[in-house]
């Protein structure tokens, strides 16, 4: 994560989040697990409400833009492959 020019519009390289350290966010707590060469490699996500409420839309990059995602039901789980992005890698 943070590799990319792409993935550098959310966070600098340069302001690495120590693995252990939360985010707190509207909603949602973010908090950095593990990491190599100052970015994340493992992410914990935790919501205040259950990830269906209707106030959470989720997004992909799919196709050469964002589209929303429905996550998948309990006990389900879906592979989101990673896409070439409008920014150079």
């Amino acid at each position: 994560m943070l590799e990319t020019v792409f993935e550098q519009l959310v966070r600098s390289p340069e302001l690495p989040v120590a693995v252990g350290e939360p985010v707190l966010l509207d909603g949602l707590t973010v908090t950095v697990l593990a990491e190599r060469g100052g970015g994340p490699t493992r992410v914990a996500f935790k919501a205040d409400r259950p990830l269906e409420d209707p106030s959470f839309w989720f997004l992909q990059w799919k196709d050469q833009a964002l589209r929303h995602f429905v996550m998948p039901q309990v006990g389900q789980s879906v592979l989101l492959s990673k896409e070439a992005g409008l920014l150079p890698q």
